[in-house]
């Protein structure tokens, strides 16, 4: 009898594309045999598409052959304001978006749980949004990571104005285009009716997230704390602690 073993396959998201298919890849190689396939039918999600498996023993041990196969309908054939959409895929989970408004041909997303905490600027100095790091650096890097290629193309460029605060008069700066960005003071009110509505959480815990506002100065930005609470005097730009909740369009048309 021909001895089996069972092998598991952690997918290193660090590693070339093309292993990054096999998330957690259950793999059946024959010790005495010069091939060996999968144990039934395999699909495996991932930002770059759908793949299939196929194992190839070898002397010391075995290889991966990835091939790419056509990528899945999305489930989601509308959207409606309130609802969950699924679109991307992040630390090997897909990621859920809050529908926040539709119009004819586009939908408002928010990410319904923070995706990482980061600082709205690396250093404490004065800064807007237009050029703090996390718009210039930290969401791009983001974009990236979340979004096949064909998932990139319906994400728009959308252009934010940037109002200065209302209580403190901090400047604002300029608009800004931007395809992942925050909401603003006044977007987050409009969008969530009460502080509850408002609270966000961070791999399982309740977090304070960034606005794109700015805070009390320049030095500040505004942000949603624990509660829900929208804190228009706002925390220091350069605090790690903050947790990314990002943003943007869908085109509904593609």
């Amino acid at each position: 009898m021909k001895q089996l073993y069972a092998i598991t396959t952690i997918c290193d998201f660090n590693t070339d594309c093309s292993l990054k298919a096999l998330s957690a890849c259950a793999l059946v190689i024959a010790s005495n045999e010069e091939e060996a396939t999968l144990k039934g039918s395999a699909r495996f999600p991932c930002h770059q598409g759908a793949f299939e498996a196929t194992a190839l023993s070898e002397i010391d041990g075995y290889k991966i052959i990835v091939k790419e196969l056509p990528e899945a309908e999305p489930a989601q054939k509308s959207v409606s304001i309130g609802a969950i959409y699924t679109v991307g895929i992040y630390t090997r989970k897909p990621v859920e978006w809050i529908v926040l408004d539709v119009q004819a041909d586009k939908a408002l997303l928010l990410a319904k749980d923070c995706l990482m905490l980061a600082p709205y600027n690396k250093g404490y100095k004065s800064t807007t949004w237009g050029t703090c790091s996390l718009r210039n650096e930290v969401l791009p890097e983001l974009f990236e990571q979340i979004f096949s290629g064909k998932e990139k193309a319906r994400v728009l460029m959308a252009t934010n104005a940037n109002p200065d605060n209302a209580r403190y008069g901090t400047p604002g700066g300029t608009d800004a285009e931007d395809k992942l960005f925050l909401l603003g003071i006044d977007e987050v009110k409009q969008y969530f009716p009460n502080g509850e509505s408002r609270t966000a959480e961070f791999i399982g815990n309740t977090v304070w997230w960034w606005l794109r506002s700015p805070g009390s100065s320049s030095y500040y930005a505004a942000n949603v704390n624990y509660d829900g609470y929208v804190y228009e005097y706002g925390s220091r730009v350069s605090w790690s602690s903050g947790a990314v909740r990002p943003a943007f369009w869908l085109n509904l048309q593609s």
